[in-house]
């Protein structure tokens, strides 16, 4: 197309290949179905986390508010943008388990920052570029809410990946089982 009377065509959007946004929790009607398709990945983050939490307490906390969920599908239609998220997210609460990749909760109950509390992207899409686009949208949340800082529990294996995103490193949580 040519720049005819000064009409330029419009920018082109950038795609995302996933869908993200906050779950609305407050009652059960949304989280019960949603439950039943994070519950795995929380008990597998669990085990990781030598089991200092359970599946139960989790529930609890996103339910009661103190946690915040947030869920990523796959986009199929290609019309996904950040600003389209939290109403495609909508959509995809039809049918919770189709599409799912994983989810992020965080803790917004903190003097200064949110915490990344749990991050889980399903085994078939570990090797994608998931967990940056993820972050990146996280990011932007927690700024949105006013918050100072940022923290996240992590495996060490992402220390380095961490550091490249502007995070410095800070106590280590060791374990002993007496």
């Amino acid at each position: 197309m040519t720049n005819v009377l000064g009409m330029a065509p419009p920018p082109e959007q950038k795609k995302y290949p996933i869908i993200i946004g906050l779950i609305p929790c407050w009652n059960r009607f949304f989280l019960d179905p949603v439950w039943t398709v994070i519950r795995p990945g929380v008990q597998e983050l669990a085990q990781i986390a030598l089991d200092e939490f359970d599946a139960l307490w989790v529930w609890q906390q996103i339910f009661s508010g103190q946690f915040q969920l947030y869920m990523a599908y796959t986009d199929k239609t290609g019309t996904a943008t950040p600003e389209r998220y939290q109403e495609m997210i909508v959509e995809k609460l039809r049918k919770p388990s189709e599409d799912f990749v994983g989810f992020f909760i965080l803790d917004v109950f903190r003097k200064r920052s949110v915490h990344v509390f749990a991050a889980y992207i399903m085994p078939e899409y570990r090797d994608k570029t998931l967990w940056e686009i993820g972050y990146d949208y996280i990011e932007s949340q927690v700024k949105a809410l006013g918050a100072k800082e940022l923290t996240v529990t992590m495996p060490k294996s992402t220390l380095e990946s961490m550091k490249k995103r502007g995070f410095e490193e800070g106590l280590l949580n060791m374990r002993k089982v007496l």
